[in-house]
């Protein structure tokens, strides 16, 4: 594992596959927020898939088998100024690569992650970029869906909320409030869950212990996969994560969509 400081931070990114971050901590504390499990495991027709934890880019819609192609192969790594770029092996059967690049936040203690998945197919395909990260359990996780009125008179619909088949409107672990979404990660909950929404303000957050983790999201108005949410949490027993979302695009063979 190759492990750098950002803006306070000290990340661990992992060179055998990816590309991931499976480490994030403060520097000087020997704390990591994310979950790092090797052992979960998904079968496919092309192999298989492991979670590992930590910071993943996936692209959405979610298409079995597609979606969990294996990023078990070394990446290739660039460094220039002070950010580090991480590029994954390139994967013929769904004619895509991704690439994650780092660099340190415009504040301390924060950290600027951009990611590229690049068509490198023979014709153009649609999809979104899909920023997943990976958090340690018995956390709260925060959806802030304050109200935008977008008519005078507050005629419109102005948020939306996604579930998913598995997700249960009674579940101990949800809560609405007036204003957030509030998802409580209990060990002790066997069924998953899984909620969109179009956050206002941008960003979604996970608390745990004595930290606060923020995504913050570059939203651009456009159309997005599953109804149109840009954030997204699912939990399950042994994990929660914070995914944030990029517009579906058409990418042309050589063009990559940015999130």
């Amino acid at each position: 594992m190759l492990c750098l400081v950002f803006s306070g931070l000290l990340v661990g990114f992992p060179v055998d596959f990816g590309p991931r971050i499976v480490y994030l901590g403060f520097e000087g504390e020997d704390y990591n927020i994310m979950e790092f499990d090797p052992s979960i495991e998904v079968e496919t027709p092309n192999g298989v898939w492991r979670l590992v934890g930590g910071h993943r880019l996936w692209v959405a819609p979610e298409v079995y088998p597609r979606t969990y192609a294996s990023d078990d192969r070394p990446v290739r790594i660039e460094a220039s100024g002070g950010s580090i770029v991480f590029e994954g092996a390139p994967d013929y059967t769904n004619g895509l690569l991704k690439r994650i690049r780092f660099e340190p936040g415009s504040s301390m203690h924060s950290l600027r992650v951009i990611h590229e998945a690049v068509n490198i197919g023979r014709w153009t395909i649609e999809y979104s970029p899909w920023a997943i990260t990976v958090l340690r359990p018995c956390g709260l996780a925060i959806i802030p869906l304050k109200p935008r009125r977008l008519d005078k008179q507050g005629l419109r619909v102005d948020r939306v909320i996604t579930l998913w088949p598995y997700t249960r409107l009674n579940d101990p672990m949800l809560k609405l409030t007036r204003d957030y979404i509030l998802i409580n990660q209990d060990p002790g909950v066997e069924n998953p869950l899984k909620i969109g929404a179009t956050a206002n303000p941008f960003i979604v957050a996970y608390q745990v212990d004595k930290y606060l983790f923020t995504k913050r999201v570059e939203y651009r108005p456009g159309k997005y996969p599953d109804h149109g949410v840009y954030v997204e949490v699912y939990t399950s027993r042994n994990y929660l994560e914070l995914e944030t979302l990029e517009q579906l695009k058409h990418v042309e063979p050589g063009k990559h969509a940015p999130i």
